[in-house]
Protein backbone atom coordinates (compact mmCIF):
# COMPACT_ATOMS: atom_id res chain seq x y z
CA UNK A 1 0.00 0.00 0.00
CA UNK A 2 1.35 3.41 -0.97
CA UNK A 3 2.09 5.67 1.99
CA UNK A 4 0.52 9.01 1.03
CA UNK A 5 2.16 10.72 4.04
CA UNK A 6 5.72 9.89 2.95
CA UNK A 7 7.45 13.11 1.93
CA UNK A 8 4.25 15.15 2.35
CA UNK A 9 4.09 18.40 4.29
CA UNK A 10 0.29 18.62 4.46
CA UNK A 11 -2.88 16.63 3.81
CA UNK A 12 -5.91 18.50 2.56
CA UNK A 13 -9.37 17.48 1.40
CA UNK A 14 -13.13 17.23 1.91
CA UNK A 15 -14.46 15.28 4.90
CA UNK A 16 -17.91 13.72 4.70
CA UNK A 17 -19.71 14.02 8.00
CA UNK A 18 -22.50 11.49 8.31
CA UNK A 19 -23.99 10.67 4.91
CA UNK A 20 -24.66 14.05 3.34
CA UNK A 21 -22.71 16.90 4.93
CA UNK A 22 -19.38 18.05 3.47
CA UNK A 23 -16.75 19.72 5.66
CA UNK A 24 -13.06 20.55 5.20
CA UNK A 25 -10.01 18.82 6.72
CA UNK A 26 -6.44 20.18 6.65
CA UNK A 27 -3.42 18.75 8.47
CA UNK A 28 -0.03 20.45 8.62
CA UNK A 29 2.27 17.47 9.13
CA UNK A 30 5.32 19.58 9.94
CA UNK A 31 3.59 21.63 12.64
CA UNK A 32 1.37 18.80 13.92
CA UNK A 33 -1.81 20.86 13.54
CA UNK A 34 -5.28 20.02 12.23
CA UNK A 35 -7.72 22.58 10.88
CA UNK A 36 -11.30 21.36 10.60
CA UNK A 37 -13.96 23.67 9.15
CA UNK A 38 -17.68 22.94 9.22
CA UNK A 39 -20.00 25.46 7.58
CA UNK A 40 -22.65 24.59 10.21
CA UNK A 41 -20.17 25.18 13.03
CA UNK A 42 -17.65 22.77 14.53
CA UNK A 43 -19.01 20.48 17.23
CA UNK A 44 -16.58 19.34 19.98
CA UNK A 45 -17.53 15.67 19.56
CA UNK A 46 -16.80 15.80 15.85
CA UNK A 47 -13.42 17.49 16.44
CA UNK A 48 -12.51 14.84 19.00
CA UNK A 49 -13.52 12.03 16.64
CA UNK A 50 -11.48 13.53 13.78
CA UNK A 51 -8.33 13.80 15.92
CA UNK A 52 -8.82 10.22 17.09
CA UNK A 53 -9.37 8.86 13.56
CA UNK A 54 -6.48 10.86 12.14
CA UNK A 55 -4.09 9.83 14.93
CA UNK A 56 -4.73 6.17 14.17
CA UNK A 57 -4.49 6.66 10.39
CA UNK A 58 -1.25 8.66 10.62
CA UNK A 59 0.36 6.35 13.17
CA UNK A 60 -0.19 3.36 10.91
CA UNK A 61 1.82 5.24 8.27
CA UNK A 62 4.71 6.17 10.53
CA UNK A 63 3.55 9.69 11.37
CA UNK A 64 3.14 10.16 15.11
CA UNK A 65 1.40 13.00 16.94
CA UNK A 66 0.49 14.66 19.11
CA UNK A 67 -1.98 16.62 16.98
CA UNK A 68 -3.40 20.01 17.91
CA UNK A 69 -6.79 21.18 16.62
CA UNK A 70 -6.70 24.76 15.26
CA UNK A 71 -9.83 26.91 15.14
CA UNK A 72 -10.67 29.19 12.20
CA UNK A 73 -13.40 31.82 12.31
CA UNK A 74 -15.62 31.65 9.25
CA UNK A 75 -19.04 32.38 7.78
CA UNK A 76 -21.85 29.91 8.42
CA UNK A 77 -24.43 28.56 6.00
CA UNK A 78 -28.03 29.48 6.76
CA UNK A 79 -29.72 26.40 5.29
CA UNK A 80 -28.94 22.71 4.77
CA UNK A 81 -28.00 22.76 1.07
CA UNK A 82 -24.72 24.58 0.22
CA UNK A 83 -22.24 22.71 2.47
CA UNK A 84 -20.18 21.54 -0.53
CA UNK A 85 -19.94 25.05 -1.96
CA UNK A 86 -18.91 26.44 1.43
CA UNK A 87 -16.24 23.74 1.80
CA UNK A 88 -14.81 24.59 -1.63
CA UNK A 89 -14.68 28.30 -0.76
CA UNK A 90 -12.97 27.54 2.55
CA UNK A 91 -10.48 25.27 0.77
CA UNK A 92 -9.59 27.96 -1.76
CA UNK A 93 -9.07 30.60 0.93
CA UNK A 94 -6.92 28.29 3.08
CA UNK A 95 -4.78 27.30 0.08
CA UNK A 96 -4.30 30.98 -0.74
CA UNK A 97 -3.02 31.57 2.78
CA UNK A 98 -5.85 33.89 3.79
CA UNK A 99 -5.62 34.92 7.42
CA UNK A 100 -8.34 35.92 9.86
CA UNK A 101 -12.06 35.41 9.30
CA UNK A 102 -12.98 33.35 6.21
CA UNK A 103 -15.69 35.37 4.49
CA UNK A 104 -17.62 33.63 1.69
CA UNK A 105 -19.17 35.03 -1.46
CA UNK A 106 -22.97 34.90 -1.94
CA UNK A 107 -23.88 31.30 -2.74
CA UNK A 108 -25.55 32.07 -6.08
CA UNK A 109 -22.48 33.98 -7.25
CA UNK A 110 -20.12 31.24 -6.10
CA UNK A 111 -22.18 28.49 -7.75
CA UNK A 112 -22.00 30.39 -11.03
CA UNK A 113 -18.23 30.84 -10.68
CA UNK A 114 -17.67 27.16 -9.86
CA UNK A 115 -19.88 26.13 -12.77
CA UNK A 116 -17.77 28.24 -15.13
CA UNK A 117 -14.56 26.73 -13.74
CA UNK A 118 -15.91 23.21 -14.20
CA UNK A 119 -17.07 23.99 -17.74
CA UNK A 120 -13.68 25.44 -18.67
CA UNK A 121 -11.83 22.48 -17.18
CA UNK A 122 -13.73 19.90 -19.25
CA UNK A 123 -11.28 17.56 -20.97
CA UNK A 124 -12.30 17.58 -24.63
CA UNK A 125 -9.41 15.62 -26.14
CA UNK A 126 -6.40 13.47 -25.31
CA UNK A 127 -3.33 13.81 -27.52
CA UNK A 128 -0.10 11.88 -27.93
CA UNK A 129 3.19 13.53 -27.08
CA UNK A 130 5.01 15.22 -29.95
CA UNK A 131 8.35 14.75 -28.17
CA UNK A 132 8.98 11.00 -28.20
CA UNK A 133 11.57 9.32 -26.01
CA UNK A 134 14.34 7.55 -28.00
CA UNK A 135 14.15 4.32 -25.98
CA UNK A 136 10.95 3.16 -27.65
CA UNK A 137 8.79 3.93 -24.62
CA UNK A 138 5.12 4.31 -25.47
CA UNK A 139 4.25 7.91 -26.22
CA UNK A 140 2.71 9.79 -23.31
CA UNK A 141 -0.83 11.06 -23.62
CA UNK A 142 -1.89 14.50 -22.42
CA UNK A 143 -5.30 15.95 -21.64
CA UNK A 144 -6.48 19.07 -23.47
CA UNK A 145 -9.25 21.07 -21.78
CA UNK A 146 -11.75 23.50 -23.19
CA UNK A 147 -9.97 26.33 -21.36
CA UNK A 148 -6.66 25.45 -23.04
CA UNK A 149 -8.26 25.52 -26.49
CA UNK A 150 -9.88 28.88 -25.74
CA UNK A 151 -6.39 30.19 -24.87
CA UNK A 152 -5.04 28.92 -28.20
CA UNK A 153 -7.81 30.72 -30.11
CA UNK A 154 -7.26 34.01 -28.27
CA UNK A 155 -4.35 36.44 -28.59
CA UNK A 156 -1.50 36.29 -29.30
CA UNK A 157 -1.80 33.05 -31.31
CA UNK A 158 -5.36 33.14 -32.68
CA UNK A 159 -5.46 29.55 -33.89
CA UNK A 160 -7.40 28.83 -37.08
CA UNK A 161 -9.48 25.65 -37.59
CA UNK A 162 -6.57 23.97 -39.39
CA UNK A 163 -4.15 24.96 -36.61
CA UNK A 164 -6.47 23.49 -33.98
CA UNK A 165 -6.84 20.24 -35.91
CA UNK A 166 -3.03 19.97 -36.11
CA UNK A 167 -2.72 20.87 -32.41
CA UNK A 168 -5.06 18.00 -31.56
CA UNK A 169 -3.06 15.56 -33.75
CA UNK A 170 -6.06 14.92 -35.99
CA UNK A 171 -6.13 14.25 -39.72
CA UNK A 172 -7.95 16.33 -42.32
CA UNK A 173 -10.67 13.69 -42.53
CA UNK A 174 -11.50 14.33 -38.86
CA UNK A 175 -11.70 18.10 -39.17
CA UNK A 176 -15.49 18.27 -39.47
CA UNK A 177 -16.06 16.16 -36.34
CA UNK A 178 -13.45 18.14 -34.39
CA UNK A 179 -14.99 21.47 -35.37
CA UNK A 180 -18.49 20.25 -34.43
CA UNK A 181 -17.24 19.26 -30.97
CA UNK A 182 -15.47 22.60 -30.53
CA UNK A 183 -18.59 24.48 -31.62
CA UNK A 184 -20.70 22.58 -29.06
CA UNK A 185 -18.11 23.52 -26.42
CA UNK A 186 -18.17 27.21 -27.44
CA UNK A 187 -14.58 27.19 -28.70
CA UNK A 188 -14.36 29.54 -31.67
CA UNK A 189 -11.15 29.58 -33.76
CA UNK A 190 -10.14 32.57 -35.84
CA UNK A 191 -9.85 32.77 -39.63
CA UNK A 192 -6.06 32.60 -39.70
CA UNK A 193 -3.35 31.74 -37.17
CA UNK A 194 -1.48 34.87 -36.08
CA UNK A 195 1.55 33.33 -34.35
CA UNK A 196 3.31 30.08 -35.24
CA UNK A 197 6.47 28.94 -33.43
CA UNK A 198 8.38 25.78 -32.54
CA UNK A 199 6.08 25.23 -29.54
CA UNK A 200 2.83 25.74 -31.45
CA UNK A 201 2.06 22.01 -31.59
CA UNK A 202 3.01 21.30 -27.97
CA UNK A 203 0.05 21.15 -25.59
CA UNK A 204 0.34 22.78 -22.19
CA UNK A 205 0.82 19.55 -20.22
CA UNK A 206 3.65 18.54 -22.55
CA UNK A 207 5.31 21.95 -22.15
CA UNK A 208 5.10 21.59 -18.37
CA UNK A 209 6.66 18.12 -18.55
CA UNK A 210 9.46 19.45 -20.79
CA UNK A 211 10.19 22.33 -18.40
CA UNK A 212 10.24 19.98 -15.41
CA UNK A 213 12.74 17.68 -17.15
CA UNK A 214 15.05 20.54 -18.18
CA UNK A 215 14.96 22.14 -14.72
CA UNK A 216 15.58 18.76 -13.08
CA UNK A 217 18.63 18.17 -15.29
CA UNK A 218 19.93 21.62 -14.41
CA UNK A 219 19.96 20.85 -10.71
CA UNK A 220 21.25 17.32 -11.29
CA UNK A 221 24.13 18.02 -13.67
CA UNK A 222 25.25 21.60 -12.99
CA UNK A 223 27.97 21.67 -10.28
CA UNK A 224 26.21 24.06 -7.90
CA UNK A 225 29.00 23.97 -5.31
CA UNK A 226 31.70 24.64 -7.89
CA UNK A 227 29.73 27.55 -9.33
CA UNK A 228 29.14 28.91 -5.83
CA UNK A 229 32.87 28.74 -5.16
CA UNK A 230 33.50 30.70 -8.36
CA UNK A 231 31.25 33.47 -7.02
CA UNK A 232 33.71 34.04 -4.18
CA UNK A 233 36.48 36.29 -5.42
CA UNK A 234 39.96 35.37 -4.23
CA UNK A 235 41.00 37.35 -1.12
CA UNK A 236 37.78 39.37 -1.33
CA UNK A 237 35.27 36.94 0.15
CA UNK A 238 33.39 39.52 2.24
CA UNK A 239 32.92 41.84 -0.72
CA UNK A 240 31.90 38.91 -2.90
CA UNK A 241 29.30 37.68 -0.44
CA UNK A 242 27.79 41.15 -0.14
CA UNK A 243 27.53 41.20 -3.93
CA UNK A 244 25.88 37.78 -3.86
CA UNK A 245 23.30 38.94 -1.32
CA UNK A 246 22.53 42.06 -3.35
CA UNK A 247 22.31 39.95 -6.48
CA UNK A 248 19.75 37.62 -4.86
CA UNK A 249 17.63 40.60 -3.82
CA UNK A 250 17.81 42.08 -7.31
CA UNK A 251 16.93 38.77 -8.94
CA UNK A 252 13.92 38.41 -6.64
CA UNK A 253 12.67 41.85 -7.68
CA UNK A 254 13.22 41.05 -11.37
CA UNK A 255 11.41 37.72 -11.06
CA UNK A 256 8.47 39.34 -9.28
CA UNK A 257 8.24 42.05 -11.97
CA UNK A 258 8.41 39.45 -14.75
CA UNK A 259 5.68 37.31 -13.15
CA UNK A 260 3.41 40.35 -13.08
CA UNK A 261 3.97 41.02 -16.78
CA UNK A 262 4.44 37.71 -18.57
CA UNK A 263 0.82 36.79 -19.34
CA UNK A 264 1.28 37.09 -23.12
CA UNK A 265 4.65 35.33 -22.93
CA UNK A 266 2.96 32.55 -20.99
CA UNK A 267 0.23 32.22 -23.61
CA UNK A 268 2.65 32.35 -26.55
CA UNK A 269 4.86 29.60 -25.10
CA UNK A 270 2.02 27.43 -23.75
CA UNK A 271 3.42 27.86 -20.24
CA UNK A 272 6.92 26.64 -21.19
CA UNK A 273 8.65 30.04 -21.04
CA UNK A 274 7.69 31.05 -17.49
CA UNK A 275 8.49 27.58 -16.11
CA UNK A 276 11.93 27.65 -17.73
CA UNK A 277 12.58 31.15 -16.38
CA UNK A 278 11.54 30.12 -12.88
CA UNK A 279 13.90 27.18 -13.14
CA UNK A 280 16.75 29.44 -14.24
CA UNK A 281 16.10 31.87 -11.38
CA UNK A 282 16.07 28.95 -8.92
CA UNK A 283 19.39 27.64 -10.27
CA UNK A 284 21.07 31.03 -10.01
CA UNK A 285 19.70 31.52 -6.50
CA UNK A 286 20.97 28.08 -5.48
CA UNK A 287 24.47 29.02 -6.69
CA UNK A 288 24.39 32.29 -4.74
CA UNK A 289 23.15 30.50 -1.61
CA UNK A 290 25.99 28.02 -2.00
CA UNK A 291 28.43 30.94 -2.17
CA UNK A 292 27.02 32.33 1.08
CA UNK A 293 27.27 28.91 2.75
CA UNK A 294 30.87 28.45 1.61
CA UNK A 295 31.74 31.89 2.95
CA UNK A 296 30.30 30.97 6.36
CA UNK A 297 32.34 27.73 6.41
CA UNK A 298 35.54 29.57 5.53
CA UNK A 299 35.15 32.24 8.23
Amino acid sequence: MKNILKGASAIFGPYLLGECHWTLFHCNLKEGTITYIDSLGEQPQHCFQIIENWSLFAANRGCQGPWKMMKRDHDLQNDSLPCGVFSLMFAEMVLQGQQGHLQCLPIAQERERLGTLLFNSLVLFEVESVLRLPDGTKAKRYKVTREELVRRCGPPEGYSPNALVAYLRKGKSQKEAVMAKLHDSQVEPGPRIRLSTSVSKLCEEECLALAEDVNYMGFKYLPIQKIGQACLEEDQHLEAIVKAQHCRQTLTRIKTAMEANWSYYNLATHGLGPEMLKGAFSLIDACLVEAENLHCLQK
